[in-house]
């Protein structure tokens, strides 16, 4: 666990309503109950959140800066801003460190003490910056390229090509050993250390989210279709196609791969069990642009670019 706050929380203002906005089925064993509720507006509009390896924090990048949340104490804090326009933002596998990046840097601080953030300078447009094994960190660019960069020394390596023209979006497998990148209506599970991809699948359409599975499975959702599709992330064998009412523009999934989110516009967000039955349906979020659950499945943050709101959720 990181150390607690010296700062004053960013914000912590409540949604009118929100205890209504959900009634849960009884003992739901995924996170669904609103906990709280953060208005980041005026710091920019959220794009992208994710949680530490141990679930004890997690992070979200809204403009040009960093905002850490506590789901157990529902604390939060601005861990740094800097004049650029956040595109995504992880931690380190180990947790020591939080990283974002913007187009050209790459920024990371330790998650517990807000203040001035280290800057490597990027080669390329960044797109997604994915935990590896170990200490280390894959950023994919725009056109499909990456760089693995090792917290220890925080250098830049050459940029390794991949056979993907584009990174509409990314992802590390549960493991951290490979790359997913939506490459047009297309995946690809890429080897980072070489480029070359293990396997590809095509897509019903263009690739809209890609993220982790259950153990040993990988995620997409894609325009065209109304399905989270649930594919093994070694060979890319299509699994499961989880049913929604309409098509999904992100998504995510309990680690035991049991509960899959979904924000669809003109539903809101929804959740469906791995079997299809939809559990979950509402409008109160607006239609997240995010959504990250927590290692162990106790928390969800979700993001309202509309709104500028994190939510936190919890079981």
């Amino acid at each position: 666990m990181v150390p607690r706050p010296l700062v004053p929380l960013v914000a912590a203002a409540l949604l009118t309503g929100a205890s209504c906005i959900l009634d849960p089925v009884d003992g739901p064993d995924y996170p669904a109950e609103w906990a709280a509720s953060f208005q980041l507006d005026t710091l920019g509009v959220p794009v992208a959140c994710a949680f530490s390896s141990d679930g004890g924090v997690a992070a979200v990048a809204a403009g040009g800066s960093v905002v850490v949340i506590d789901p157990g104490s529902e604390d939060s804090w601005l861990l740094f801003t800097v004049e650029d326009s956040l595109v995504d933002v992880d931690f380190l596998p180990d947790g020591s460190e939080l990283v974002a990046v913007s187009q050209d840097s790459l920024y990371h601080a330790p998650p517990g003490f807000p203040g001035q953030p280290g800057r490597l300078g990027l080669p390329a447009g960044a797109a997604v910056v994915a935990p590896l094994a170990g200490k280390a960190v894959c950023v994919i660019f725009e056109d499909g390229s990456l760089s693995v960069l090792e917290g220890s020394g925080w250098t830049v390596p050459p940029v390794v090509s991949t056979p993907a023209d584009t990174a509409l979006s990314a992802c590390a497998t549960r493991s951290g050993t490979a790359v997913l990148i939506g490459d047009g209506d297309s995946l690809r599970v890429v080897d980072p250390a070489t480029g070359s991809a293990r396997a590809s699948a095509a897509l019903a359409g263009e690739c809209r989210d890609v993220f982790t599975g259950g153990a040993g499975r990988a995620c997409a959702v894609c325009a065209g279709s109304n399905e989270v599709w649930v594919l093994d992330d070694s060979d890319l064998e299509v699994e499961l196609l989880v049913t929604f009412p309409s098509e999904p523009v992100s998504g995510a999934v309990t680690p035991d791969g049991g509960w899959y989110y979904a924000a669809c516009p003109g539903y809101g967000l929804l959740i469906s069990s791995s079997a299809g039955s939809l559990e979950l349906s509402t409008e109160g979020y607006g239609v997240p642009c995010d959504i990250a659950v927590s290692p162990e499945g106790s928390a969800a943050i979700l993001l309202d670019s509309l709104s500028g709101t994190a939510f936190l959720l919890v079981r």
